[in-house]
């Protein structure tokens, strides 16, 4: 049995996110305010599995009419990603970037620091990518043209933030 849904708790409070706490089912959920959109964090921390679950939603659902379009846009992002992955309901149109932490073993407790930074992925890459997304959501350009300008995009969104900081924005 593992500590890692007090540690996230720990976490998002000493940095100053204001979360809601789902102890029975070992979820933490938060409404976060990133720097080019608002998201939802929904963090599961089960303490008898060896897995963490970070999952960072955007607030608006996709159109019906774009969402080939959106859907394409993130298989060619996931294509190039090494940590996570973009989720896409082709159903509702929601978008969700997610990490899955893999343990060691059920029993292994990850340090506040390694959440945070794991947090910090999953919100930066929500983020980061978020106007690129939107824009394929929301007009006639293309995936393959917005997936070209995305990496200087989310080069510069990085370049953006503090240096060396895994802080995350919320």
């Amino acid at each position: 049995m593992n500590s890692n849904y007090s540690i996230l708790c720990r976490t998002l409070a000493d940095n100053e996110i204001d979360f809601e706490r789902h102890p029975d089912v070992h979820v933490v959920v938060a409404n976060l305010q990133l720097i080019h959109t608002r998201a939802t964090l929904v963090a599961h921390a089960p303490p008898n599995e060896p897995f963490v679950s970070i999952m960072v939603t955007l607030p608006v659902n996709m159109p019906a009419e774009r969402r080939a379009a959106v859907g394409e846009l993130l298989h060619r992002l996931n294509y190039d990603l090494r940590i996570g992955t973009f989720e896409f309901s082709y159903d509702d149109g929601e978008v969700r970037f997610h990490v899955s932490v893999l343990l060691p073993s059920k029993n292994y407790n990850l340090s506040g620091k390694a959440l945070l930074h794991w947090l910090a992925v999953a919100m930066h890459s929500l983020d980061g990518f978020s106007p690129t997304i939107l824009r394929v959501a929301t007009t006639n350009v293309s995936p393959a043209h917005a997936h070209e300008q995305s990496e200087a995009e989310f080069r510069e969104y990085l370049h953006g933030l503090d240096s060396g900081s895994d802080q995350p924005v919320a």
